[in-house]
């Protein structure tokens, strides 16, 4: 439900922006079984999550997010760095951010 209220209000209108990162994270998980019926198991594959801090600023009032990505990381990123954003015109606490689209030295960061 949440969800849905986020997507149609940045729907309504929203302004794209760079945040700013500041920190990076990554974490490994390993490979598990996944319950998927009564009986039934699913192996599930190891794989390294990236998640992305950042903050932004609007008319004075900072706010703070986070972003996960399983993409690997092709190029280091850190704090400092800028991340592209939409935040919504009605609630600026509202976002959506693309990890895929951060550049460094106008390469891709993240392989997809």
């Amino acid at each position: 439900m949440r969800a849905c209220y986020k997507y149609r209000q940045l729907e309504a209108g929203s302004c794209r922006i760079k945040a700013v990162i500041e920190k990076v994270e990554r974490r490994h998980h390993e490979e598990h079984m996944q319950k998927v019926g009564k009986h039934r198991y699913r192996k599930m594959p190891a794989y390294t999550e990236s998640i992305i801090y950042y903050t932004w600023t609007v008319d004075g009032t900072e706010y703070h997010d986070d972003v996960s990505t399983r993409h690997p990381m092709l190029r280091r990123i850190g704090q400092g760095d800028s991340i592209p954003m939409d935040y919504a015109l009605s609630n600026p606490g509202i976002s959506r951010a693309y990890p895929d689209s951060i550049r460094v030295r106008r390469r891709r960061a993240f392989a997809y």
